[in-house]
């Protein structure tokens, strides 16, 4: 008996001493932890609901070239202009604020030709670098002769 009753201490001690060595956490680490665990799981919504709703800007560029039409939707970021976007997506040349060139297309005084800019269907009074654009815009570059 006495040996049972000294085994049972003993195993009563080896419990208590796993019990108390299995949270070496403090208050603070806890804390620290449930913070951070906090930050990236607001992190990881921002992130997703950001992705989810961004929406992509178009606007549609048509190139009118003696006669010949040639139309193409093309993104866009918030904030860019006409020119901006002319020059990127058709290869334009801009020289002194003005377009002389349209996928390889000059226009100029020897030709006696401009490249003529209309925005939903209006001719422009202002440049294409003050033309910012809006979603579902139709920028129209004509070559004209005056």
């Amino acid at each position: 008996m006495k040996h049972l009753f000294k085994r049972i201490s003993i195993l009563m001690i080896v419990v208590l001493a796993l019990v108390g060595c299995g949270t070496n956490q403090t208050e603070e680490e806890a804390k620290t932890t449930e913070q951070t665990t906090n930050q990236s799981s607001q992190t990881t919504e921002t992130t997703e609901s950001t992705e989810t709703n961004v929406e992509e800007l178009k606007v549609e560029l048509e190139v009118i070239n003696d006669g010949e039409s040639e139309v193409k939707e093309v993104p866009f970021t918030e904030g860019e202009n006409a020119l901006e976007v002319t020059v990127r997506e058709l290869n334009a040349v801009e020289e002194g604020g003005f377009v002389t060139s349209i996928n390889g297309v000059e226009a100029g005084e020897e030709t006696k030709t401009y490249w003529a800019l209309s925005v939903n269907g209006e001719m422009s009074m202002v440049g294409a670098a003050e033309v910012i654009l809006k979603d579902g815009d139709k920028i129209t570059w004509e070559l004209s002769s005056y």
